[in-house]
This record gives C-alpha cells, sequence and structure tokens, in this order.
C-alpha cells in the first residue's frame, strides 16, 4: 500500500479531485495504519504518510461521502497533522445533524452506525483529537460572533453526543468546553432568549448531569457559568456544591 502510495504520488496528486476517490484511499490506508499500530507496531513510510496528508489537505473531501471503516476514522482524528481539514469535518457533521440528515456510512463493528453516532463515541473514548476539535470549532465560532446558526448547529450537535455518550461530557469538560460556554453566556444579553439561548442551557444542564464532579472541579469557568444561568434554573441542585468548592467566594449556590 505504502509502495503504491509513494510509487504514483505525481499521478495521485494530479489525478485524485473528487472526494470519493480520496477518500477511497484514505480509508484503505487509515485501515492498514490502524491494524499496524494494534496488532504488530510495524513501522511505516513517513514519505507516504506526508502524501496522504497533503491530500487530504489540498483537497476538498466529504467523510459522507463514502463508507468509511470505523478503524479508519478513529485513525484520522489521531491525526493532528490535519487537524483543519478535520474542523471542516465536523462543521458537515453538525449541519446534518441539525436537519436530521445522517449519513450511516461507517461500518466495522458488524452494522452501519450514523457517522454521529462514532463521532461521539470518538469524544467519549478520549484517545483521539474529536473533543479538542470540536471545542476549539465552538471558540473559532464564538469569537466571530456573526454565525449564529454555525454555533447554534454545534451546540446542538454536542448535546446530541452528550446524549448518546454521557460520558463524553468528561473529555469535553476537559478541552475548556466550559470556558467557551462562559464566553458565550457573557454575549447573550437578558432579552436574548432565542434558539441559541435555549440551546446553550440545554447543553449546560446535560453536561452538569452526566460529568463526574472532579473533572468539573477542575475548570473554575463553571462556578462563573452558574451565576450567569442561575436565573433560568437550569443548574441541578446535585452539582451546587461541586461548583462552589470552585472558587473560595462565600456566595452559596442556591440553584
Amino acid at each position: 500500500m505504502e509502495q503504491y502510495i509513494i510509487l504514483n504520488k505525481t499521478s495521485l496528486i494530479c489525478a485524485i479531485s473528487d472526494s470519493p476517490a480520496l477518500l477511497n484511499l484514505v480509508n484503505l490506508y487509515g485501515l492498514c495504519r490502524s491494524l499496524q499500530n494494534e496488532r504488530y507496531q510495524i513501522s511505516y513510510s513517513l514519505e507516504a504518510e506526508r502524501i496522504i496528508f497533503h491530500l487530504l489537505n489540498e483537497y476538498e473531501w466529504d467523510l459522507g461521502s463514502i463508507n468509511i471503516h470505523l478503524e479508519s476514522l478513529k485513525w484520522l482524528f489521531q491525526q493532528e497533522s490535519i487537524s483543519k481539514s478535520l474542523i471542516y469535518q465536523i462543521q458537515k457533521i453538525s449541519r446534518n445533524n441539525l436537519i436530521g440528515n445522517e449519513v450511516h456510512n461507517v461500518y466495522g463493528d458488524g452494522r452501519q452506525r450514523s457517522l454521529t453516532y462514532w463521532f461521539a463515541k470518538l469524544i467519549s473514548e478520549g484517545d483521539n483529537y474529536a473533543a479538542t476539535l470540536l471545542v476549539n470549532l465552538l471558540t473559532q465560532l464564538a469569537e466571530k460572533e456573526e454565525q449564529e446558526n454555525d454555533v447554534i448547529s454545534i451546540l446542538n450537535l454536542m448535546n446530541t453526543i452528550v446524549s448518546i455518550f454521557p460520558t463524553a461530557s468528561n473529555n469535553l469538560s476537559m478541552n475548556g468546553i466550559g470556558s467557551v460556554i462562559h464566553r458565550l453566556v457573557s454575549g447573550f444579553s437578558n432579552s436574548s432568549l432565542g434558539t441559541s439561548f435555549r440551546t446553550l442551557l440545554l447543553l449546560v444542564f446535560n453536561i452538569l448531569t452526566s460529568v463526574q464532579p472532579a473533572v468539573l472541579m477542575i475548570d473554575e469557568s463553571w462556578y462563573a457559568v452558574s451565576i450567569k444561568v442561575r436565573p433560568s434554573r437550569l443548574i441541578l441542585h446535585q452539582h451546587c456544591h461541586v461548583i462552589k468548592e470552585l472558587t473560595e467566594s462565600s456566595l452559596s449556590c442556591s440553584c
């Protein structure tokens, strides 16, 4: 496989311009690399990897365009070198999830499941960059402040992820979702009760009902979030003592 990629480097770069052709190659390469890492610990060609990364970074592709093996999907989200391209894929996943256009194209566990389902599982497992990239994407959107639809789609995707795998809350929190939520909450006025704000409050509720208290205490921004959204009464009573301990403030958390 690697020899084929190296020997045909020029023709591959010139010929592969459509997403299905590129992803069929990447699917096979990612599967081989994953099996090498898990079973055989065989060394791999840095040159072949560089070519694959170049193709993924330079050409437009869509994870939902072909059937992809679960191990290949996981390998992709373990590659920091293609972070920008993966963030673009996450945006596509979030938009499809928002409109209910689920793509059931991931196989490898005996049944085909949706791309959203396996993306959620990657975040819950934590041995990849999925959670980091998702939080980074929401951070970027929060900084731009004008892409409300994209913010809603990402918040909705996070709610879906936590609903499927509640343990995903731990990795989202450890990657700084609390700070991003605080920034978003702070950007809403008291009268901002639109879709974005309701979806954001739902995410706060879902995370705090599933995150481990020890994880919650690591990020002090959750205390600030609780102060901001206290009027909504969506902060669970069982987590009030955890949030309170995040600071030395004498204020009590009365949810």
